[in-house]
């Protein structure tokens, strides 16, 4: 029989998070059961079952849940006592104690046997309620948890490595930072780089082509870690040497304000275009419209937009940042230029236009046929469906 798998996460994955969702299916098509755990209340974005925390929930419905939680508290008091007293063996307070152990309520009165938290950093103050509950603790390390959260909390990962079991990594660069933060050699990891459907996202009919005006696109959430301004400033580089262009960008987020303005002081506003969020079934069609992707973050775990735009065949441009060396073979199925290096994304941009379309086509070809062999879905499945076997 399957085991019971409790995800710890931010919020429900939506629109942004398809390699959550494409993970959290493949677990249920497995045979697992599947328990979401988050503080943020985010209602009907789901088809998964999601235990929120008391606290977010609607108030009409606090009532019957808190009575429901009181319920559940009894029958497992023994878990609610164990975690009480780890707490206090850590040096923690009693007010302390008290206070997370009412925030990881929802959570240790729920019966799993794998505790796994998607995102490092999410297993701050959680460290104990897997062994208070009596089952595995297991966590995920993509990027932002273990590169840039330890900058602003030293202090994020210290007594999480005392109490996992297992950790899953994306990429060799980012299992190199996990140690670099203290992460034990004896702990257990397994990489599982992120996977994608390549049906989904079929080799374009024209690839190798290059049009003009160049067809530039770029898919993430707009945050500074993304690198957009530095894409915007080799844009400027290419319209002070003539160079014709439309870039299109998909995704939302807090950075959109500043990329607008910059645009516009930089002024290439009429060649930059702003999409918002598409649906995910939609992004294919976008890239398939477009010549050359471009990835140009500066810290990033691996990348599935990446995937994406490779697996239609487009001439992909990424960073050098964390796991993307490992995303693109350079000069082979894309290329890697150095992270802020503006001047060199805009010179890279003109030698692809430059090339023969025969030798961007073989680009493109290698490029799909390696995504497809190597980043599969099925592929990601059977991996996960290992790391929870044990």
């Amino acid at each position: 029989m399957k085991k019971h798998i409790g995800l710890i996460v931010t919020k429900p994955p939506v629109y942004s998070e398809q390699f959550l969702m494409d993970k959290i299916q493949g677990l249920i098509d497995s045979g697992y059961t599947v328990t979401l755990f988050s503080n943020a209340y985010v209602p009907n974005k789901t088809p998964f079952k999601v235990v929120y925390a008391l606290s977010p929930q609607p108030k009409f419905k606090v009532g019957i849940k808190l009575l429901y939680y009181i319920l559940l508290g009894i029958i497992n008091l023994n878990k609610l006592f164990r975690y009480y007293n780890i707490s206090l063996k850590q040096g923690n307070s009693n007010k302390k104690t008290f206070k997370y152990l009412i925030s990881n309520y929802h959570i240790l009165i729920s019966k799993i046997d794998w505790l796994h938290f998607e995102f490092s950093g999410l297993a701050y103050n959680r460290e104990y309620v897997a062994k208070a509950i009596g089952c595995k603790m297991s966590l995920s390390i993509r990027g932002y948890d273990i590169a840039i959260s330890p900058l602003k909390n030293d202090k994020v990962h210290s007594k999480v490595w005392k109490f996992v079991d297992k950790v899953h990594s994306i990429s060799d660069d980012i299992t190199e930072l996990a140690y670099q933060n203290g992460m034990p050699n004896a702990i257990t990891i397994q990489k599982i780089s992120p996977a994608i459907k390549p049906e989904t996202f079929p080799l374009k009919g024209d690839c190798g082509t290059v049009k003009n005006p160049i067809k530039l696109i770029s898919v993430g959430r707009l945050h500074w870690k993304k690198g957009y301004n530095y894409i915007l400033l080799a844009l400027k580089e290419l319209k002070n040497q003539n160079i014709d262009f439309i870039y299109s960008i998909i995704g939302e987020g807090k950075a959109k304000e500043e990329l607008v303005y910059i645009s516009n002081m930089l002024g290439i506003e009429k060649q930059v275009i702003f999409h918002g969020e598409v649906k995910h079934a939609s992004i294919a069609e976008h890239l398939h419209q477009s010549d050359i992707f471009i990835q140009f973050s500066v810290q990033e775990g691996f990348s599935n937009a990446v995937l994406e735009a490779q697996s239609c065949g487009l001439m992909v441009i990424g960073s050098d940042a964390e796991g993307l060396p490992e995303n693109i073979n350079n000069g082979e199925t894309g290329w890697i230029v150095g992270k802020r290096d503006y001047i060199a994304l805009s010179e890279q941009i003109k030698n692809i236009a430059k090339m023969n379309s025969d030798e961007r086509k073989k680009i493109g070809a290698a490029a799909s046929e390696r995504v497809s062999k190597h980043f599969d879905l099925t592929k990601q499945n059977k991996e996960f469906d290992e790391f929870y076997s044990e």
